[in-house]
């Protein structure tokens, strides 16, 4: 129904206005037989505050003093979201170098996941390492990530993203063997600053190249899709390393060896990108 600036009361002519929603969307909720209100029925009136509109458009007759609210069509959040994954993903043909880059991402970040949730258990059930040993390896390690982020930007400056991450990628393969291989404490902790070392790289290398393969118009866009495949990522990798220990009866070993075909996978999906091509796909669709 059509809502006109005329009073459906008295007839007199009602002023346009509307109802701010500073914090939350304005609902409009029934009462039930008791007269209480039914919280888990609501009519929204207007957006969610940041995300959408912050108004709800209404009329006010100053003679009846009556406000009237037109209950608007609002597209949920997650109706958005998702028409907004289906146009990330029908436009990965045109970024091809992206799409690589993607599915890279997600399957090394499956492996850094598992290290990252799993590490402390692989080190007590394989290696007997106690609570103590477990926050010394924990705090050595941030130390060594620290100092590898660090290092790493001057090294991939010089030497290109994509290489830069390939030997990052490498590294972890390295770490991964070391530590399923390991019978002495000793090989343990070389493995684990191995992954102090790859974990900061491998991060910074996957968000540089991003903002290479982005339009920059749609740089939000592209790091939103990264970050959902990484997120899938920390889900998918522990799941998996659970998932083999239960089938081979706590076998830790065979579990974090497994490990290791994320980051195998992850290699071979980062061969067919490239970063002139990627560039300039980015650059001429920014147009």
């Amino acid at each position: 129904m059509e809502i006109t600036n005329i009073c459906p009361y008295c007839g007199g002519e009602m002023r346009e206005g509307a109802l701010p929603a500073y914090k939350y969307a304005l609902t409009w909720c029934p009462r039930n037989e008791q007269g209480g209100i039914v919280e888990g029925e609501p009519v929204r009136l207007s957006g969610m505050p940041v995300i959408e509109s912050v108004y709800a458009p209404a009329r006010y007759c100053e003679s009846c003093r009556v406000v009237i609210v037109p209950v608007p069509e609002i597209e949920s959040f997650a109706d958005k979201a998702g028409k907004w994954l289906d146009k990330t993903l029908g436009s990965l043909g045109d970024f091809r170098d992206f799409a690589w880059l993607s599915v890279c991402g997600f399957l090394y970040q499956c492996g850094v996941s598992v290290v990252i949730t799993l590490s402390a258990v692989y080190a007590a059930a394989v290696m007997g390492f106690k609570t103590e040993d477990t926050l010394l390896m924990v705090f050595l390690v941030n130390i060594t990530a620290a100092v590898g982020a660090f290092a790493f930007g001057y090294v991939q400056d010089r030497i290109g993203h994509k290489l830069a991450l390939a030997g990052t990628l490498c590294v972890w393969i390295a770490m991964i063997a070391v530590a399923a291989f390991s019978t002495e404490r000793w090989q343990f902790w070389v493995a684990a600053n191995l992954a102090g070392l790859a974990m900061g790289s491998s991060q910074s290398a996957g968000r540089a190249m991003v903002a290479v393969f982005a339009p920059s118009s749609r740089l939000a866009e592209f790091y939103s899709f990264w970050n959902m495949a990484l997120w899938l990522a920390a889900i998918v990798g522990p799941l998996s390393y659970g998932a083999i220990t239960w089938i081979t009866g706590n076998e830790h070993r065979m579990a974090i060896l497994f490990t290791d075909l994320f980051f195998v996978l992850s290699l071979l999906a980062l061969a067919p990108v490239s970063m002139k091509r990627g560039a300039e796909v980015a650059a001429r669709l920014s147009k």
